[in-house]
């Protein structure tokens, strides 16, 4: 619903169950009501990107400005933030800065969807660490790879 909201287009529920409607109604006015005092102006939603230098892809959630200030934004349900949630961001940035695009911070919405959630928001202004984790990670992930198709042939 939310990135439906930033599209300008209607979701379609037809597929969805009443409960989950309800869960995505509740998600999508918690939403609402975080950006009633923010300016949020979107640039790129549901995107998907590929690092051409770096050969990895994903499908950003958001990039826009959000108070004036360049802002890549993840969109997340459950009861919590995790760290593993800003290497995500961290490698859409790096995707970013291939095109010459530079965000002023980095932002996890966890949205609730039931009463017993609670909204959290947690932002950085530097994802740099974050992307030299998500760079030996996905060095091991080639390096998996690698073994895997050596000892697939053998």
């Amino acid at each position: 619903m939310i990135l439906d909201y930033f599209l300008n287009q209607e979701t379609d529920f037809s597929e969805y169950s009443k409960e989950v409607i309800d869960k995505a109604e509740n998600s999508f006015l918690s939403f609402l009501e975080w950006t009633k005092n923010r300016e949020v102006k979107p640039l790129f939603v549901e995107k998907s990107m590929v690092s051409e230098v770096e050969l990895f892809g994903g499908t950003f959630d958001f990039y826009g400005l959000v108070d004036g200030e360049k802002t890549l934004v993840d969109f997340k349900t459950g009861n919590g933030i995790y760290q593993e949630y800003f290497y995500q961001l961290a490698g859409y940035d790096i995707i970013l800065e291939e095109m010459g695009i530079n965000i002023k911070r980095g932002m996890i919405l966890n949205i609730p969807r039931t009463e017993d959630e609670r909204f959290l928001v947690q932002s950085v202004d530097s994802l740099e660490r974050e992307k030299k984790i998500f760079r030996n990670l996905l060095s091991i992930y080639w390096l998996e790879r690698e073994v895997k198709d050596s000892v697939d042939k053998t």
